[in-house]
């Protein structure tokens, strides 16, 4: 970057503004020839003296991005090439899939970031677009990652969360919503095997799942589809996970559907009930949200009256179970945690999941006010039904209560399994380890659970950390 550019990126943290719109101005005035991307996480000085503190968690400026002074229209049209990467102070970005047809896929990864993190973005999904953690392999051939998603071509299901292990797509939940095609603020946050995502900023997770397959720590991304006309200022924040999460209404069981491509995921079968509707059916800003919904016979826009916001539970199909080392016995059914309903129907939707389940002879479960006694209980009874779980019962326990004071018995117990008794995961080659465990003891001692079962987790984590 030259210095002049230097310069002006120094003028623009000074001056920076809180309104994004008057950001997009100031970076145009800045740099007025150029059509310009601006990517950095928050706080960090240009100097590299400064490291932002974020919680007990520290995020150097090897993280950082600055990307100035990059005509994004004439490199997509110059690179007309399968991939692409362009390197700024060590750190890789790759715009991926850009084809030259519409839409195009940009992908933008950084360093790894450790295993215990969020990334937090503003989206413009187009066709899809999200953000991912744990991404692992190599740029241009990424076979291993996790993200949250927003997907608008969908009916009702439009924000969701993946995961792809060994080439292999897996939705592990979704949000039943309809979505504009609007900037939206995503959060993409994990702590140990607890994956959950927030298209609010954080102010809320209305969707989150629990998963083994992806342990070690790895790159964080965002995904943009479409491309871009105009100047984008889009800020990257990375840091300590966030503890929020909403509880689980129903626990019901569902058999597996998919053959395990994007276009094709392996998920639940959950019951449909897909209907057309007309523009006197709904109301006028719903009706323009959801021309991008598939169409049915009568060419007109799909919604599903049953669809449900859901997340699974550990789950792992067979084309994924090699990675997880002995547990080879994982029943063919996903457990599916119902979180609510969805915006035509509210909670209506839910009663018809339980009938399509118990219709099928699949587990129920109402859950309300759950303490750990009955989520062992529930665990039990899951691993009866044959699900060889490595998700512990702690990890229910979060999911089913959503206490973030739960959080660091989940987090304890998936380093602990991890590193202790299955030694997937080599502390010694994770980002930032030693800071992260000390973050988890800090919540852990904080945390409003008896103090027998603090004390037997603190053993664990003290344990944990003597290995890295």
């Amino acid at each position: 970057m030259k210095i002049l550019d230097r310069f002006k990126c120094w003028i623009f943290k000074k001056l920076i503004p809180k309104d994004p719109s008057l950001k997009i101005e100031l970076l145009k005035d800045l740099f007025p020839q150029t059509n310009s991307i601006f990517l950095g996480i928050d706080d960090i000085d240009m100097g590299g003296k400064r490291i932002v503190n974020l919680g007990s968690k520290c995020i150097s400026l090897r993280h950082l991005v600055y990307f100035l002074g990059y005509d994004w229209v004439s490199a997509v049209s110059e690179y007309n090439k399968p991939s692409f990467i362009i390197t700024f102070k060590g750190l890789g970005i790759k715009a991926d899939d850009v084809t030259g047809t519409e839409p195009a896929v940009t992908c933008v990864t950084t360093e790894n970031v450790g295993v215990d993190v969020h990334i937090r973005s503003y989206i413009l999904p187009n066709e899809k677009g999200g953000l991912s953690l744990r991404v692992q392999g190599q740029l241009g051939d990424i076979d291993n990652y996790l993200g949250g998603y927003i997907s608008l071509p969908t009916s009702t299901c439009d924000h969701s969360i993946w995961k792809r292990v060994s080439g292999t797509w897996t939705r592990l939940a979704y949000e039943a919503v309809d979505l504009d095609n609007v900037w939206h603020d995503c959060v993409f946050s994990i702590s140990g095997s607890t994956l959950k995502s927030s298209r609010d900023g954080g102010k809320t997770f209305p969707i989150s799942a629990t998963d083994t397959d992806i342990t070690s720590d790895g790159r964080a991304g965002l995904r943009h589809s479409g491309t871009p006309d105009h100047p984008y200022f889009i800020p990257i924040s990375i840091g300590a996970p966030l503890s929020i999460m909403s509880k689980t209404l129903i626990i019901i069981e569902m058999s597996v559907i998919g053959s395990g491509s994007e276009e094709d995921p392996i998920q639940p079968d959950m019951y449909k009930e897909l209907v057309e509707v007309t523009k006197d059916q709904i109301d006028l800003e719903t009706w323009y949200i959801i021309q991008s919904n598939p169409r049915g016979k009568n060419n007109l826009p799909l919604i599903d009256k049953a669809s449900v916001t859901w997340g699974a539970f550990d789950f792992a199909h067979e084309k994924s179970l090699s990675v997880r080392q002995g547990y080879r016995n994982q029943s063919p059914t996903f457990i599916v945690l119902i979180k609510g309903g969805n915006m035509y129907v509210g909670d209506e939707a839910i009663k018809k999941q339980i009938e399509y389940a118990k219709s099928r002879n699949m587990y129920v479960k109402i859950t309300t006010d759950i303490s750990r006694d009955k989520a062992i209980e529930i665990y039990k009874e899951l691993k009866a039904r044959g699900h060889d779980f490595i998700a512990g019962v702690d990890d229910l326990w979060y999911q089913l209560n959503g206490s973030a004071d739960i959080e660091p018995l989940a987090v304890a117990d998936f380093y602990y399994g991890n590193v202790i008794n299955l030694r997937r995961l080599d502390l010694s080659k994770v980002v930032d380890a030693d800071r992260t465990l000390k973050m988890w003891l800090d919540r852990l001692n904080k945390s409003r659970v008896s103090e027998s079962i603090k004390e037997k987790h603190r053993r664990k984590l003290i344990e944990v950390m003597k290995k890295g």
